[in-house]
């Protein structure tokens, strides 16, 4: 909790950032790489794919651990953003952003552009971050998230190597072009 109230003292800097992160995560991955543009639709369905994996997965920890949010164990945190009615563990933010620059990560490294993937991991960390700033996460919840979101990533990716003719392998193959 003590990590919580310092990290209240960001809140002014980016009351902004988070309330677009609530909804909107994908805007600010797209910047890295041209996201907006046509030209990595496939790119961003793929992504699309492997985030609806994520929350089918993290909503069942959240619900199996049940962890009381910031505010329920001391309501002077006083979150910036409503609070989600599920437990805090793991930040669904953290698993999500986490399988984005994994993913994207993947994707740069292929093209010869690691750059994106590095700028990747750090907009993660300030994402997941911003849930402790609005009072809304702790940092343990994070930390899991992250390892969360590598191992379904990771588990997407190889899954669509595999080499057997799934949907998740065609969209796979459909970005990949996309990227050389």
């Amino acid at each position: 909790l003590e990590e919580v109230r310092r990290a209240a003292d960001l809140r002014d800097d980016r009351l902004h950032e988070i309330y677009a992160q609530q909804k909107d995560m994908m805007s600010f991955f797209g910047a890295l790489f041209d996201g907006s543009g046509g030209r990595y639709g496939r790119t961003l369905e793929f992504i699309d794919a492997v985030l609806r994996y994520c929350v089918t997965v993290e909503m069942r920890f959240k619900f199996e651990f049940g962890r009381p949010r910031p505010a329920e164990l001391a309501p002077e945190v006083m979150p910036i953003i409503e609070t989600p009615g599920h437990g805090s563990y793991p930040s669904g933010h953290a698993v999500e952003s986490t399988a984005i620059a994994h993913v994207l990560d993947a994707f740069s490294a292929m093209a010869g552009r690691p750059g994106i993937g590095r700028m990747a991991y750090r907009l993660r960390d300030r994402i997941a971050f911003n849930r402790v700033v609005a009072g809304v996460h702790y940092i343990s919840d994070n930390d899991g998230g992250f390892d969360i979101g590598t191992r379904l990533a990771t588990e997407a990716l190889a899954k669509a190597t595999a080499g057997t003719e799934t949907p998740l392998q065609l969209l796979y193959l459909e970005a990949v072009k996309e990227w050389t």
